[in-house]
C-alpha cells in the first residue's frame, strides 16, 4: 500500500472521530442554550466577546484532552508545551461539522500533493543548470 493511501486511511478515521465530536459539542451547546437562556443573551449583550462562539470552542478542548487526541503526537511532532496539540482539534471541533470538513477537505489536498510534485519542483528537478 502506497504511504498516501495509509495517510488517508488515518485521516478518515481522525475525521470520523473529529465529526462525532463536532456533532456531540453542537447538541450539547444547543442544549445549554435552551437550558440556560442568559447564555444567549450574554452573547447578545457583550460585544468584546461572543459566548457562542466561544463556549464551543472550550468544549472541543475539553473533550481533545478528555480523550487524549493530541493531532501533533499524531504526526510525530513534539511541543514543549503539551496542550497545543488538545487546542488545534478542539478549535475544528469548536467550529463544528462544516470546520471538520474545511479541515478533511484541506488536509486531503495536502496529502495527495505529496505524490504529485508541482510544476514549479518539477521544472527545478528538470532544469539542467540546477544539477
Amino acid at each position: 500500500m502506497s504511504m498516501t493511501i495509509v495517510a488517508l486511511e488515518q485521516l478518515a478515521v481522525f475525521v470520523i472521530i473529529l465529526l462525532l465530536l463536532a456533532i456531540l459539542v453542537e447538541e450539547l451547546v444547543e442544549a445549554l442554550k435552551r437550558g440556560f437562556p442568559i447564555i444567549v443573551k450574554l452573547n447578545e449583550e457583550v460585544e468584546w466577546a461572543k459566548i457562542l462562539v466561544i463556549l464551543p470552542v472550550c468544549i472541543g478542548v475539553l473533550f481533545c484532552y478528555g480523550a487524549a487526541i493530541d493531532v501533533f503526537i499524531a504526526l510525530g511532532v513534539t511541543f514543549s508545551i503539551p496542550y497545543v496539540g488538545f487546542i488545534i482539534p478542539g478549535v475544528i471541533i469548536g467550529r463544528g461539522s462544516n470546520g471538520v470538513y474545511d479541515w478533511f477537505r484541506k488536509s486531503k489536498e495536502a496529502i495527495t500533493m505529496v505524490d504529485k510534485p508541482s510544476a514549479l519542483c518539477k521544472c527545478w528537478v528538470d532544469n539542467p543548470a540546477h544539477t
